[in-house]
């Protein structure tokens, strides 16, 4: 039995990014727009969004986006 792809582990990195995006984005329009939302949950929307960009992203781009140093080729660091 395999396992579908939209439940294998990439999904929910490339997801994670999606949803820290959106995260980022909400706690940005208050800070920078006036929305109407508590300062401390802006701060903390805000904070949890880019920390959660850097540490998706940096795992995104290390395991599926990084070229292979000796080939040059796009090959992902995945194992089968």
């Amino acid at each position: 039995m395999s396992i579908p792809k939209f439940v294998r582990p990439e999904f929910f990195d490339i997801f994670g990014i999606a949803t820290f995006g959106v995260i980022t984005f909400v706690g940005a329009r208050g800070l920078f727009w006036g929305e109407q939302v508590p300062f401390w949950a802006l701060i903390f929307l805000f904070v949890v969004g880019i920390a959660g960009l850097i540490i998706d992203g940096a795992i995104v781009y290390r395991t599926y986006l990084r070229k292979d140093e000796k080939s040059g080729t796009d090959t992902p660091n995945m194992v089968n």
